[in-house]
């Protein structure tokens, strides 16, 4: 988990797009195999105060969505 305890959804997002493409250029070496790899970010954003389970709770269910959805990929 990050927290960007000041930035806004959209730069959120954008922040969680450069993680996921430095993930996706690397290639990982294992016992002489080089595997690629990729991730998938689920983005939460809140406007109002609410309880931390929830707000998890809301970056958990966008990182299955994007999941569901093909994989590599942020959603928030």
């Amino acid at each position: 988990a990050i927290t960007l305890p000041e930035a806004s959804r959209d730069n959120a997002v954008a922040f969680a797009e450069r993680v996921r493409n430095i993930v996706q250029k690397e290639t990982f070496d294992f016992e002489g195999d080089n595997i690629p790899a990729t991730i998938s970010l689920g983005v939460a954003t809140v406007q109002k105060e609410i309880e931390l389970s929830a707000f998890v709770k809301i970056a958990d269910d966008n990182l299955y969505r994007a999941k569901r959805t093909g994989r590599n990929r942020v959603i928030g």
